[in-house]
């Protein structure tokens, strides 16, 4: 994947710097695994209804994942992380629908609060929470946005949208 992601940016004449992977369902878990995995390759990362990495090691688990959301063993994965990589990971757009009966809204919480580990393991200024409500408009759904930024430079380390009665699409 990654070799084929480098091939891309090259052909495309793609600064290597400002790469974004992104996906949706399963290939947000696919984007939210290799930011996990490879964080110096990547910008950015953009999931869409997906399973935080390491959520699940099986079909049955996957299913079970996405029905009653992951359970992540957070200190582990922040412990594995920070052995592996010397640099944080990149930072993380979460989208979510409130009416998705594929994959649990709950599992968009359990990768914010993951990002919020990887994020703070290493940096001793706390992350600052910001929470909204957006309402809906005649050409917008409503969505709830929330944000964790670092304290000193305010960078966004990770954002998650919840999408007021979008499901799985």
């Amino acid at each position: 994947m990654l070799t084929m992601i480098g091939l891309a940016a090259e052909r495309a004449n793609v600064d290597p710097a400002h790469i974004l992977i992104a996906g949706l369902s399963s290939g947000g878990a696919m984007a939210a695994l290799l930011a996990y995995l490879h964080p110096e390759q990547f910008a950015k990362v953009v999931v869409h209804s997906g399973l935080a990495p390491f959520s699940a090691n099986s079909i049955p688990n996957a299913l079970a994942a996405m029905r009653d959301g992951p359970t992540l063993d957070m200190p582990a994965l922040t412990r594995q992380y920070w052995r592996t990589h010397q640099l944080p990971p990149p930072p993380l757009l979460i989208i979510q629908g409130d009416a998705d009966i594929t994959i649990s809204p709950a599992k968009a919480d359990a990768l914010l609060d993951l990002w919020a580990n990887l994020n703070q393991a290493e940096s001793p200024a706390p992350l600052v929470r910001a929470e909204s409500n957006t309402p809906e408009t005649e050409l917008n759904r409503a969505f709830r946005p929330t944000r964790l930024h670092a304290q000193e430079s305010r960078n966004t380390v990770a954002e998650q949208v919840n999408i007021v009665g979008l499901a799985h699409t």
